[in-house]
């Protein structure tokens, strides 16, 4: 049989192919995406079904020759008939025994060939055209096909030869018959099998015959003439259903192997995902209704009556750009248009013809669409050769992890550009800037018309593409879109700026937004839109705002990963990619960021960034900004950030609303010595202010916690300064001590008193002390030396006034009480100021955390006494530092000398009380001496002697009774020793009665230790390579060396229990006494409350009757105290002794040589192991001797001890009970025989015995209920 079509050889293909020389001017006024080349035509038969697999074509149609049969050719075009010499083959020719073929379908993946006619479906191998096998239903109308293809796609059409194939393991096949039902089957490959799928409910009833009809994994679309009808293949319900108004036949397109579907709803193509579900918002609406659909990414055809309709589609929105002829309406309807699943290769076919569309290269394209400004079809175009898909968010691409463009970008080739230098603007001058050029663009070059665009050249276009539609979109006013691909097109965010005047139109950017003005004079579609102002500029305004947010937060996320980084931006200026450093670019976001939240009055966001300290905005350019806004809060601020002290002070006194003492020292209080002149500057005017005004407490107080490190001086009330809440001192307190010297002295004592305990002093805590000590003595001779002239001066006036005479009595009087008032006034108040700082003087002195040079002192001190004007001055503080000195004779003396007794007897209290007892008993004799050394005769005056009673009285405990007696004049009378003596005696006797109780708790102690000793001597126990330690955890071998020492040891910590003792016992003899005496104290003056009258007496008698309380009240606590110390004190050593003899009694047990009858007392060894209910090892050891070992001499010596002093310690509350006495375990017990015996132990003396009894012995209770 002769070919029944012509096919065209390399001439007719030279002919319509593009030509190797296409330039900018061969682009014709339609963008061409593609162009037709004839493959087949002048076919000899009339051409009704078409299908493809990779280079074969198959072609179904009644021969013209031939009215009857039908004939099925196959063809060969292979895909190298791009080179001139390749033909295209006819490979065969069958005769089909059907009258009619309805559908042709071919399966790739398992080169079949399906094929509807006359009712039934049959499968052909595709390349012998030989029929397998036919689907046993019949008046099948349609059929679809459906099988897994999860491993089967390939990455592109050129890697198809390399790609591992894997064959789906069933192709499910469901056929729709003229009963308006679905039937379903299967093809199993390797069986080569067709069987009918019972599976999926046998047959679906259908509302009508369906006129189109896909396939998926659960779900089947059939396709009505007023509707499209979604089923579920598991339960056999209608999911969804799609109607449209106008009929016509529905369109249901496979696309890109199954993945993706198209249906025609009317004149608008809806895609579908391999669900069955919308894949975008927005479908693709045309002039008229395609009667086929294709899509080659970013390309969409649809066949048209009389053209192939050509479209550009993101997802969103489509653009026409090219209609390709093609047959006429008479052959309309038999025309197909259909995309290859393996080679993705688009034919067109006419009864007649068969015809390729091949794409235009890529940058001839491009071409065409920058030549005409089309930047959103050039980006559409890039995006999809990349693989970008439509639908990812361009957000999500802009930049990889680690800070770079994504994509194949050849960092090292791209030039350098510094924007500024020393991180202060430099006229936008770069270091590459001269040479760095305008790029042409690569798609204009003459080498790549014949060759493909390399992935790093289509990535170059991509950002620059996207960039120059990113201004042009702005310039549409299309502003939130147009910031989005300025983000994700990694454009220069100089240039954007520049396109806002107010931001860049000065200094800083002045460089950069010239040159896009000269570029955008040139290129009118890159320029800022018209009447960029009001509404328009708000608009995009905050439109910058947010995208210079998102450009920070990456910006800073390099920055503090990489402080180094260089980082690729697109310049449309430059047209090409440059690498600027990132702190650059951060530099630029951020004031561009500061001045356009100030232009949009945004005050909360402008202070946000200018608060935050790691901001890299340019600081001339906010300085510039905050001035020209009058934002002079702000610019304090920022002069603070900067070290720029003086001239954020200097604002804040020349601002009305600023220029406030809380504003000036809530700054001054944030500096540190550093810019200590500053400070002393502007708190000299305040602090001589301050002191000339009567109430300048509040003022001196907040400029007091400024100097001693307070983070918040202001304050509403002038509170008591607390010292322990105050701030880290931040200011060298030697020099602000010397300023507020010069001022006024004492504020600057005030100062030193403040800080004077504060730890964070360390070193210099001992020069303060020093100057503090210093200052208080200097003041005080200042104020002796003014208040003795007045002291003079007014003994002068009396003088006068009493040998003057006036004959007018009234007026005398009258000038005499002015005066007495005024002079009064003033003498009162120097020396109250004199007082009270000797009284300061004297507490610090005494204070135990002084730190002075105590040396220094004393030579000071001696030096003042020796002064004849200064005789008397510091004698008191003299005998405070000769104490301080360990000089205590000498102090005391210095204190009696001086007549300043009551802090002589004071001095002597101090010493009992540190515990230096012999101290203070010598002190006190002394001090009783020097009283009766007073009178020169040896007779005391009545004076002394009340003075000697009344030391004797008070101070009984703390002194000798004997020497005391000694040394007291036989002058006294007994009478008025009565309190001493009583006092005397019964310390006498509480010290008696103390030593009885030491002695009684030692002598406890030693027949403890003894009755555990015979208790341990009659045992004996193996202690060998196997014994282990029975403390818990421990698993050290125990040896006998080491049983020997714990108990040496144990003895040995016995030895300081008696001592520890007799200390804590003398301490709560000592606190007995001193609360007795207080007590006494506390009755003598309630009798003097009673019996006075004046106020002013009562409220002193109550000041020192609290007083008097709260020390009894320490004194009660602390003989708490020492009671629970020397409880704790026994009960350690108790514990300690346990724990070793129950380690000892865990060993093996040898029994004793003398194996005799057992008693019923327990043993050790019983004792440890026992569960009774009493304590383990709670009863002494001398209770629980094995009755065997023990002879009879040791139990007679045993049965006469018994427990002593037990009632003068306090019982443990959880101390088991036992015997009729229900008291806990002591001295020898008993246990009963009866093993139900409620009781168990009983004392011996308890139920009267003396010895314990032969054989076995029951309780009373037990004997009885026996009985």
């Amino acid at each position: 049989m002769s070919s029944p079509a012509r096919t065209t050889r390399a001439a007719t293909f030279t002919a319509v192919s593009s030509s190797p020389n296409i330039t900018i001017t061969d682009v014709q006024d339609d963008f061409q995406a593609f162009q037709m080349r004839p493959v087949i035509r002048d076919f000899k038969l009339s051409a009704e079904l078409f299908a493809s697999n990779g280079d074969i074509v198959l072609i179904c149609g009644k021969s013209n020759q031939e009215r009857q049969g039908m004939l099925l050719v196959s063809y060969e075009i292979p895909s190298a008939t791009a080179s001139l010499s390749a033909p295209i083959r006819l490979l065969k020719v069958i005769r089909l025994t059907k009258r009619s073929v309805t559908q042709l379908e071919t399966i790739p993946i398992l080169k079949l060939a399906l094929l509807l006619g006359d009712g039934i479906v049959s499968l052909l191998d595709i390349d012998s055209l030989v029929e397998i096998t036919a689907v046993p239903t019949t008046n099948i109308t349609l059929f679809s096909t459906w099988y897994d293809i999860g491993s089967n796609q390939s990455s592109s059409s050129s890697s198809i030869s390399s790609t591992t194939i894997s064959i789906p393991n069933e192709l499910k096949l469901c056929v729709a018959t003229k009963r308006r039902s679905l039937v379903f089957y299967r093809w199993l490959p390797q069986q080569k099998r067709l069987e009918e799928n019972k599976d999926l409910r046998g047959a679906f009833d259908l509302i009508d015959v369906p006129r189109a009809l896909a396939l998926s994994r659960e779900k089947i679309c059939i396709g009505y003439r007023r509707s499209y009808v979604i089923m579920s293949l598991i339960t056999g319900m209608i999911i969804n259903e799609l109607t449209f108004t106008t009929v016509h036949e529905p369109v249901i397109t496979c696309l890109q192997d199954r993945t993706q579907w198209c249906i025609q709803m009317e004149s608008n193509t809806v895609f579908l995902n391999s669900n069955f579900e919308p894949l975008y918002e927005n479908g693709i609406t045309w002039k008229d209704i395609p009667s086929a659909i294709v899509q080659a990414s970013p390309y969409v055809l649809a066949l048209m009556n009389q053209s192939i309709d050509v479209c550009t589609f993101n997802g969103s929105q489509s653009v026409p750009v090219q209609q390709i002829p093609h047959k006429g309406s008479t052959t309309a309807g038999k025309c197909r248009l259909w995309m290859d699943a393996r080679t993705e290769r688009i034919y067109a076919a006419t009864p007649t013809d068969v015809t390729i569309l091949e794409p235009i290269p890529v940058h001839i394209q491009l071409q065409n669409y920058v030549g005409r400004y089309r930047y959103d079809l050039a980006l559409i175009l890039v995006r999809a050769v990349l693989g970008i898909s439509v639908s990812s968010p361009l957000n999500e691409q802009s930049r990889t992890n680690d800070g770079h463009a994504k994509g194949k970008i050849d960092i090292s080739a791209l030039p350098k550009q510094v924007i500024f230098e020393n991180n202060e603007q430099s006229s936008n001058k770069s270091s590459a800037s001269g040479s760095i050029i305008r790029q042409p663009s690569l798609i204009n070059e003459p080498f790549h018309n014949n060759q493909k665009l390399t992935d790093t050249e289509l990535w170059t276009e991509y950002y620059r593409v996207g960039t120059m539609d990113a201004f042009q979109l702005f310039h549409k006013q299309q502003f939130e879109q147009a910031f989005a691909e300025f983000n994700d097109f990694l454009t220069d965010p100089t240039e954007i700026i520049s396109l806002f005047a107010p931001l860049s139109a000065n200094v800083w950017l002045t460089n950069s937004y010239n040159e896009l003005n000269e570029f955008v004079k040139q290129h009118r579609h890159f320029a800022e839109p018209n009447d960029f102002v009001g509404v328009k500029f708000e608009n995009a305004l905050h439109e910058l705002q947010r995208y210079l947010t998102d450009l920070r937060r990456v910006f800073q996320t390099i920055f503090r990963r990489s402080p180094d980084s260089w980082l690729e931006v697109q310049s449309l200026v430059r047209n090409r990619l440059i690498l600027k450093p990132v702190h650059d670019l951060l530099i630029v976001v951020e004031t561009a960021l500061l001045k356009a939240y100030l232009i949009d009055n945004n005050n909360t966001l402008a202070n946000a960034l200018l608060r935050n300290q790691d901001n890299s905005c340019l600081p001339s350019e906010v300085e510039k900004e905050l001035k020209k806004h009058h934002r002079r809060q702000e610019l304090v601020s920022f002069y603070e950030k900067h070290n720029r002290h003086n001239e954020a002070l200097e604002l804040i006194t020349n601002t009305e609303s600023l220029s406030t003492r809380e504003n000036i020292l809530n700054y001054l209080s944030k500096l540190d010595s550093n810019q200590l002149p500053l400070i002393f500057k502007y708190t000299e005017p305040m602090i001589k202010s301050a002191l000339k005004e009567i109430n300048n407490e509040n003022i001196l107080h907040d400029i007091l916690i400024l100097f001693v490190g307070e983070s918040t001086p202001t304050s509403p009330s002038p509170p008591t300064i607390d010292t322990s809440n105050m701030g880290t001192i931040k200011l060298n307190p030697i020099e602000v001590y010397g300023f507020l010297k010069e001022i006024n002295q004492d504020f600057a004592i005030k100062y030193l008193e403040t800080i004077c305990l504060k730890p964070e002093l360390g070193s210099k805590q001992r020069d303060i002390h020093n100057r503090l000590v210093y200052a208080y003595c200097d003041r005080i001779k200042q104020l002796s030396n003014v208040f003795k002239p007045m002291i003079k001066a007014k003994q002068r006036a009396i003088n006068d006034k009493q040998q003057n005479t006036y004959e007018d009595n009234d007026v005398l009087a009258t000038q005499s009480s002015a005066v007495n008032v005024e002079d009064y006034s003033a003498i009162s108040s120097i020396k109250k100021q004199k007082t009270d700082y000797e009284n300061k003087l004297k507490f610090f002195l005494l204070n135990q955390n002084c730190q002075c040079d105590f040396d220094k002192l004393e030579a000071y001190f001696l030096q003042e006494q020796n002064d004849t004007s200064n005789e008397h001055l510091f004698s008191l503080h003299y005998a405070i530092v000769l104490g301080k000195l360990g000089r205590h004779e000498l102090a005391l003396e210095t204190f009696v000398k001086n007549g300043f007794y009551t802090d002589a007897e004071r001095y002597c209290e101090t010493m009992y009380s540190n515990g230096n007892i012999q101290l203070a008993h010598d002190l006190y004799r002394r001090l009783i001496e020097f009283y009766l050394k007073k009178s020169n005769d040896g007779n005391l005056n009545e004076n002394s002697l009340k003075t000697i009673l009344r030391i004797v009285n008070n101070a009984s405990e703390r002194l000798d009774p004997v020497q005391t007696l000694e040394i007291l004049p036989g002058q006294l009378k007994l009478n008025n020793l009565k309190d001493f003596i009583e006092h005397a005696l019964q310390t006498c006797s509480t010290n008696k009665r103390s030593s009885q109780l030491e002695r009684n708790l030692l002598f406890l102690t030693l027949l403890r230790t003894q009755s555990k000793r015979i208790s341990s001597e009659n045992h004996s126990y193996i202690i060998d390579a196997d014994s282990t330690c029975a403390r818990t955890g421990c698993t050290q071998p125990f040896t006998a060396t080491q049983a020997v020492m714990d108990f040496d040891e144990f003895i040995e910590s016995l030895e300081s229990l008696p001592i520890d003792l007799s200390r804590n016992l003398r301490l709560l003899r000592e606190l007995d006494d001193k609360s007795l005496s207080l007590k006494s104290e506390c009755s003598t003056i309630a009798t003097k409350y009673q019996q006075t009258k004046s106020h002013d007496e009562k409220y002193n008698l109550i000041q020192t009757l609290n007083d008097l309380q709260s020390r009894r009240l320490l004194h009660a606590n602390e003989k708490i105290t020492l009671a629970n110390q020397a409880y704790e004190m026994v009960e350690k050593h108790i514990r300690r002794l346990d724990d070793v003899l129950e380690e000892l009694a865990a060993q093996p047990q040898i029994n004793s040589i003398n194996n005799r009858k057992k008693k019923r007392t327990m043993s050790t060894n019983d004792d440890i192991n026992s569960n009774k209910k009493r304590r383990k090892l709670d009863k002494p050891l001398n209770q629980v001797q094995n009755k065997t070992s023990v002879k009879k001499k040791e139990q007679q010596e045993l049965t006469k001890i018994e427990p002593v002093g037990l009632d003068l310690f306090p019982i443990d509350p959880y101390e088991p009970r036992y015997c009729i006495c229900n008291q806990v375990s002591f001295g020898r017990m008993i246990a009963c025989d009866n093993p139900h015996c409620q009781i168990e132990w009983f004392h011996f003396a308890c139920v009267k015995l003396e010895e314990e009894p032969k054989g076995k012995w029951f309780c009373e209770k037990c004997r009885s209920i026996s009985n």
